[in-house]
């Protein structure tokens, strides 16, 4: 089941945000456990906020934004987080948070709907998967120490 994310969620985001930070190219970073609250509490209170339940049990979250475009006023929505734990990957609770966000997205009068993979995790798959979901990719993501 995929739901809106509430504030008593902020916990388990927080811990989902911590494996996914230990297992992405991200782990390279410092974690500041009280910057990433205060960007959490600001999507669930204003962005989109989704959870993957499965049996009671949260699995997976997606965090995002629907801003103005830096060019003008058109609305963007971007992604910032999408993890499943490790142990429930395979299934389709990834796939149906992506659908929710693209409803989200829309709802919320997005013109242009962004997702990326920078995590490093599975990232054919996940492409994959974006692709037959009917995004187009438009570039690459490069970085460099």
């Amino acid at each position: 089941m995929i739901r809106k994310a509430a504030a008593p969620d902020i916990p388990v985001i927080l811990a989902l945000g911590r494996m996914m930070h230990a297992e992405s190219r991200y782990s390279k970073f410092n974690y500041d456990e009280a910057k990433y609250r205060q960007l959490v509490t600001h999507i669930v209170a204003n962005g989109i906020a989704l959870l993957a339940e499965q049996n009671g049990e949260i699995i997976g979250v997606f965090l995002g934004i629907v801003r103005p475009h830096f060019f003008g006023n058109d609305l963007q929505a971007s992604d910032f987080i999408q993890y499943i734990a490790p142990e429930h990957r395979g299934g389709m609770a990834g796939i149906r948070l992506i659908k929710e966000y693209i409803k989200e997205a829309r709802r919320m009068g997005a013109k242009d709907i962004c997702i990326a993979n920078s995590s490093g995790i599975a990232t054919e798959r996940t492409g994959d998967i974006y692709r037959r979901l009917g995004f187009t990719l438009h570039g690459y993501d490069y970085s460099m120490e």
